[in-house]
């Protein structure tokens, strides 16, 4: 997480040596904080584990008074780390990651909902950060195979898919599901929204259709015209297919079940569930 912010504020991946003082930093916070890392175990809570955990100026003050030993490995890669940093604690985005979390984090309920609503007024380096934390959040639930079953619902998937660190983490739950025993859905407002993730060629492109290629059921609802030809050679659609979902109405969508071929499938939705996914509400006076 904190090689990913670096990199978020600095524009570039870290060297040998920044990564080397970086992760030392980490290790002697944590002892100065009270956290034995070494003591950590599955068992382990969240709220027991972010107790005792560094923050960002704790790791900051590491980084400038590094061990003898840490120093003569890193000749000094360290204090360009912290001075990165430090735009977390003195610049614009002071407040915002340098302390402990103001949310009590609860692995153990049975929905937790991440609203990104409030990060779109922030900077576009604090939302991507902010971003990061919420899915290392996401991640310790994902990951932990005691949380039980669980289904992950990327609501605004387009969100996702401008970081390719971010991309590498779902790709990895992607691959992982059936491990973890994790259900994922990635919701787009057209599939062309993967080509956002970089040019082609790309590793960030490659990942973006690589979670494509790992999903097995494909939900496409009417498509706008212009976005026919893309979604028809995604998905490999037949000539009937792609007709059909030109011209689908409200609620029908093409669901296409691994290879098998595809069925036209209708929602029917009860008059709660249409109230509670109403998006037009702020459309209507």
């Amino acid at each position: 997480m904190m090689k990913t912010i670096v990199h978020i504020l600095s524009g570039r991946a870290l060297d040998g040596d920044e990564k080397l003082a970086l992760s030392r930093a980490i290790m002697d916070a944590a002892q100065a904080c009270g956290e034995d890392l070494a003591s950590m175990t599955p068992e382990t809570t969240i709220s027991e584990a972010a107790a005792t955990a560094p923050t960002i100026p704790d790791v900051i003050a590491a980084l400038r008074s590094p061990s003898e030993e840490t120093e003569s490995f890193t000749t000094g890669a360290g204090r360009g780390v912290a001075n990165t940093l430090m735009e977390l604690v003195e610049g614009d985005l002071a407040g915002l990651f340098d302390g402990r979390s103001t949310v009590s984090f609860d692995a153990s309920l049975p929905m937790l909902v991440f609203n990104t609503r409030p990060l779109r007024d922030l900077a576009p380096q604090a939302r991507r950060i902010a971003s990061h934390c919420v899915s290392s959040w996401a991640e310790s639930v994902f990951t932990n195979r005691d949380s039980g079953q669980r289904i992950a619902v990327y609501e605004e998937g387009w969100e996702n898919l401008d970081d390719e660190a971010s991309l590498e983490r779902m790709v990895a739950q992607w691959k992982l599901a059936r491990d973890y025993g994790l259900f994922n859905i990635l919701i787009l407002h057209k599939l062309s929204d993967l080509n956002r993730s970089g040019d082609e060629g790309s590793r960030a492109r490659e990942l973006a259709v690589s979670l494509l290629a790992d999903t097995d059921i494909r939900v496409v609802h009417r498509q706008k015209s212009d976005q026919l030809k893309a979604t028809a050679d995604l998905l490999r659609l037949t000539g009937s297919e792609r007709e059909e979902i030109s011209r689908a109405p409200k609620g029908v969508a093409l669901w296409k079940v691994g290879e098998l071929e595809g069925r036209m499938v209708r929602t029917v939705r009860t008059k709660l569930e249409g109230e509670l996914f109403d998006t037009d509400q702020a459309m209507v006076s």
